[in-house]
C-alpha cells in the first residue's frame, strides 16, 4: 500500500536518476569519438599518462604508458568509452521508456543493465586496487626504451644542448658513465674527451643499469597511483548504480501495488 502512494515520487527519481546517467553515457561517448578522431588527442593523452622527474637541469625521465606496455592506450581508452557510453544510453532509455509506460517488464530490463554494468564497475574496482602492488614496469620493452635514450644521448652528447644536458644530468645523479660500456662509450671516438660530469672513480660503472631501475620504479609508483584513483572512479559509480538499481525496483513494487490496488 505504502509503495503505491510513493509511485510519483519514485517514478520521478527514475526520471532524474536516468538524466544524470544519460548525461554519463553522452559524455563518455563524445569523449571516446574526440579521442578516435582528433590527433590533437593522442598527444594529450600521452602527455597525462607519461612519468617525469623534473630536475634543475630539465627532465630526466620521460616514459609514457604505451611506450613502456608496446600498446596504444588511446584505441583502447577510447572503444572502451565508446562501448560503455552506448551501454548506459541504451540503458536510460530502457529505463525513461520503463518509467513512462509504467512497464515492470522494461523496468526490469532496466534493472539488469544497470546490474551488468554494477558488476563490470566493482570487477574494475576490485582489479584495479588489488593490482596496484603487483605493478611491474621493469620490462624488457622499458629496458629497450632506456638503452636507446642513453644510447643517443652518449652519441649526440656533443652534437647538442639537449643530449649533453640529458646525459649530465644522469651521469651526476647516478654517479656513472656513459651507456653500456662505461666512459668508453665515449673515447670510441678519440676526437672527443670524456665528460666532466664522468667522475674518475665512477668511469668504469655504465649508467644503463641504474637509469632503467629508477625509470621502472618511478613508473611503478606512477601507475599505483593512477589505479587507485581508477579504483575510486569505479567503485563510486557502482555506488551510483546500484542507487539506480535499488529505485528502479522500487518503482517496480510501487506499480505492480498500484495494479492490485486499482484491480480491486
Amino acid at each position: 500500500m505504502a509503495f503505491g502512494r510513493c509511485f510519483s515520487c519514485f517514478k520521478y527519481t527514475v526520471f532524474l536518476f536516468n538524466f544524470l546517467l544519460w548525461l554519463l553515457g553522452c559524455a563518455l561517448l563524445a569523449v571516446g569519438v574526440w579521442l578516435l578522431m582528433d590527433d590533437n588527442a593522442g598527444r594529450y593523452v600521452e602527455q597525462l599518462t607519461s612519468s617525469a622527474t623534473s630536475t634543475s637541469n630539465g627532465d630526466v625521465l620521460i616514459v609514457s604508458y604505451s611506450q613502456v606496455t608496446g600498446s596504444s592506450l588511446v584505441s583502447t581508452l577510447a572503444y572502451l568509452f565508446i562501448g560503455l557510453g552506448c551501454v548506459i544510453v541504451f540503458a536510460t532509455f530502457i529505463g525513461c521508456c520503463g518509467a513512462i509506460r509504467e512497464s515492470q517488464c522494461l523496468l526490469f530490463t532496466f534493472f539488469a543493465s544497470l546490474f551488468v554494468i554494477f558488476v563490470i564497475l566493482v570487477g574494475i574496482g576490485i582489479w584495479a586496487f588489488a593490482g596496484r602492488k603487483d605493478v611491474d614496469a621493469h620490462t624488457v620493452e622499458l629496458q629497450q626504451i632506456t638503452n636507446k635514450m642513453i644510447q643517443e644521448g652518449v652519441s649526440n652528447y656533443y652534437r647538442n644542448n639537449e643530449s649533453s644536458r640529458f646525459m649530465d644530468t644522469v651521469q651526476k645523479k647516478f654517479r656513472c658513465c656513459g651507456a653500456d660500456n662505461a666512459a668508453g662509450d665515449y673515447e670510441k671516438d678519440r676526437t672527443k674527451s670524456v665528460p666532466a660530469t664522468c667522475e674518475v672513480k665512477y668511469r668504469r660503472r655504465s649508467c644503463l643499469p641504474s637509469y632503467f631501475r629508477y625509470v621502472g620504479d618511478q613508473f611503478e609508483k606512477f601507475m599505483e597511483d593512477r589505479l587507485v584513483v581508477a579504483a575510486g572512479v569505479a567503485i563510486a559509480l557502482a555506488i551510483y548504480m546500484m542507487i539506480g538499481m535499488t529505485v528502479s525496483m522500487l518503482l517496480c513494487y510501487a506499480l505492480k501495488d498500484r495494479t492490485w490496488n486499482t484491480n480491486a
